[in-house]
């Protein structure tokens, strides 16, 4: 594991840069479920375009978009990570992003906080 020199002088590793990317990659995975859950309730194109799989429904698309997120997201975030100037304290802007985004994604899927943005788009 390498070491580099932040402005401040504390060290941070690589292994630190990969765990912010991670987390910043989960913050917006579960931020295009969520977004993708009430677009495929408002929709019915959206819905049906999802729906590949007759017996389980629009869910597995959901599954494997977000999953494809987090993946394809992983990759760009930590270059920029690496690349930016100030990486003081990335891991905790990471990790605060990522209660922020689960929080979120906890309401929005949730019909109570769900349904009447529905009702909204419709």
């Amino acid at each position: 594991m390498t070491s580099k020199t932040t402005p401040n002088n504390k060290t941070a590793s690589n292994g630190e840069y990969e765990a912010a990317a991670m987390m910043y990659s989960a913050s917006l995975s579960l931020t295009v479920f969520w977004v993708l859950t009430i677009l495929k309730e408002a929709f019915k194109a959206i819905n049906q375009a999802l729906n590949i799989h007759k017996g389980i429904g629009p869910l597995l698309s959901l599954f494997v978009i977000s999953m494809l997120v987090l993946f394809l997201a992983y990759s760009p975030l930590l270059g920029y990570i690496k690349n930016i100037k100030n990486k003081s304290g990335q891991v905790a802007k990471a990790f605060a992003f990522l209660v922020v985004a689960t929080i979120v994604f906890t309401l929005m899927t949730a019909p109570l906080f769900y349904e009447p943005v529905v009702d909204l788009l419709k």
